[in-house]
């Protein structure tokens, strides 16, 4: 027939061809699309590892974030309502003979990422009570935190000293 004038030799050529044909082909219409999906679908599953690997350090730096938060204070809190909270919270405290000596108006510092306000509060009694309310000021208040404490004695008469504690809080503005 056809194919009956031609040698083994040309037919197998032939079919080569045709095999070589049909095999670009093939690659170009199936293979070609399903080795660059495996490919991307690779990359893919890459990027997804990479973002849960972020979405932990994330966490682990919002936990780190909210640690040192918790010790330096309320974030952005006026400056006048944390002086005034510093009075109401040793006003309803429960050692009443505590008298404050002083409280002077804030010192501010400031640099590129944050300003910082400290408050020293001078208050004057027993060395229990002052250590109780130096206890609760640590302990409780929420407003700023306690990052220094410093008792000492002011001679009142020949005979008579009176016992001084110094509390210094602090509290950040970020400025970002």
């Amino acid at each position: 027939m056809i194919f009956e004038q031609y040698s083994y030799k040309q037919k197998f050529f032939a079919l080569l061809v045709l095999s070589v044909i049909m095999a670009i082909t093939a690659y170009k219409r199936s293979f070609k699309n399903s080795l660059y999906l495996l490919k991307e679908n690779k990359e893919l599953k890459q990027k997804i590892e990479l973002v849960n690997e972020k979405s932990g350090e994330l966490q682990n730096l919002n936990m780190e974030i909210k640690t040192i938060d918790s010790f330096m204070g309320k974030e952005n809190v006026d400056m006048t309502k944390v002086r005034q909270e510093i009075l109401n919270f040793l006003a309803n405290s429960k050692n009443t003979n505590i008298l404050v000596t002083s409280f002077p108006s804030p010192h501010t510092y400031s640099d590129q990422n944050y300003t910082i306000y400290s408050n020293v509060l001078e208050i004057s009694g027993t060395f229990n009570e002052l250590l109780e309310t130096a206890y609760e000021f640590e302990k409780y208040f929420t407003y700023s935190k306690v990052v220094s404490t410093e008792f000492f004695t002011v001679k009142k008469s020949s005979e008579k000293k009176e016992l001084h504690l110094i509390i210094i809080f602090q509290n950040y503005e970020n400025r970002n």
